[in-house]
């Protein structure tokens, strides 16, 4: 079973058949290379029935969401990943496969370009996020002997 994805990028239109496993690549090679970032899931794989017209319906309706998802994200829609699934006619897992290896200071720099990350906040910054800290220490240590309270 495949799927018809088609869209309009920076790059201008592309349009393109995709199977399962091309999504599941997708999605993994952009949760590997973009540790921390939450990316919507895909529907599980599924053995048994997985040829029958209502799975195919719902996995079709999951897949397409999760593209939706995606195309809210703009450094998915520039990054080499949504190039690779959106516009290459191939293998596409071995394309996944051949890419760089990220190291901290590649997905550091990946970060810093686009997540408008401040590294060296104002003092100001940093006096309001102590007192936010030391509002929550104050917060858990009342809390503690109710949850203890609670437990018992």
């Amino acid at each position: 079973m495949s799927y018809t994805v088609k869209g309009i990028d920076n790059d201008g239109p592309f349009e393109g058949s995709r199977r399962y496993n091309d999504f599941f690549h997708f999605r993994n090679s952009l949760v590997s290379r973009w540790p921390g970032v939450y990316f919507p899931p895909i529907p599980p794989k599924k053995k048994v029935g997985n040829k029958e017209m209502k799975f195919l319906e719902e996995r079709r309706f999951f897949l397409e969401r999760f593209l939706q998802k995606l195309a809210n994200i703009n450094f998915v829609l520039v990054s080499e990943e949504f190039k690779i699934f959106s516009r290459l006619s191939g293998d596409i897992e071995k394309s996944f496969a051949s890419l760089p290896k990220m190291n901290s200071d590649i997905i550091l720099d990946r970060f810093r370009s686009n997540f408008n990350i401040d590294e060296s906040p104002s003092q100001e910054k940093n006096i309001q996020s102590k007192a936010i800290v030391s509002q929550f220490i104050e917060f858990f240590n009342q809390i503690i002997p109710v949850l203890d309270t609670i437990k018992q």
